[in-house]
């Protein structure tokens, strides 16, 4: 028997489905940066459109978890949500040091506002807590650099001390 009701999903339960699936995506992708996979398997894995949401994952994973965050009463956070952002952290480091570049870009390394420093602070208070924090601030940090176009022709890469690969493990 069908329902005439519609199907209404809370914002809050939203985010936190889009904030897992986002993050999911996100440490799936992180294999298309393995340096020990052949062109061929990468080529492969990406025909079958395992990633075809990293788009959205990378642009938006950060947003949907401040959301949800914001939301959730004392942060209490899901605990499967938790784990997850735990596990894209591991694998974001153990990719850094992968490629032999630990190092992560340094919070200085362009001038940064005081106006864009407070934001960031209200933004990620509630998450403060967590091992992902650190990371959610640097790429929101290098965004804002990059909408600021402070960091012109390179210059900003040059300065943060990345390679091609560190760039995309940073800032994503």
């Amino acid at each position: 028997m069908k329902s005439n009701a519609p199907l209404v999903i809370q914002p809050i339960q939203a985010h936190l489905d889009i904030s897992f699936a986002c993050i999911t995506t996100l440490i799936r992708g992180f294999d298309l940066l393995r340096l020990d996979d052949g062109h061929f398997e990468r080529k492969a894995r990406i025909a079958t459109g395992a990633y075809r949401l990293l788009p959205y994952a990378l642009e938006y994973w950060i947003e949907h978890c401040l959301l949800y965050a914001t939301n959730e009463i004392l942060v209490d956070l899901n605990q499967l949500l938790l784990s997850r952002l735990t596990q894209l952290r591991v694998k974001h480091d153990q990719l850094l040091q992968g490629i032999g570049n630990g190092e992560t870009s340094h919070p200085n390394a362009c001038d940064t506002s005081k106006v864009f420093e407070n934001k960031l602070e209200n933004r990620t208070k509630l998450i403060a807590h967590l091992p992902i924090h650190d990371l959610i601030r640097r790429v929101l940090h290098v965004r804002w650099l990059t909408s600021q176009q402070l960091c012109k022709n390179g210059e900003g890469k040059r300065h943060l001390g990345l390679s091609r690969h560190h760039w995309f493990v940073t800032t994503y």
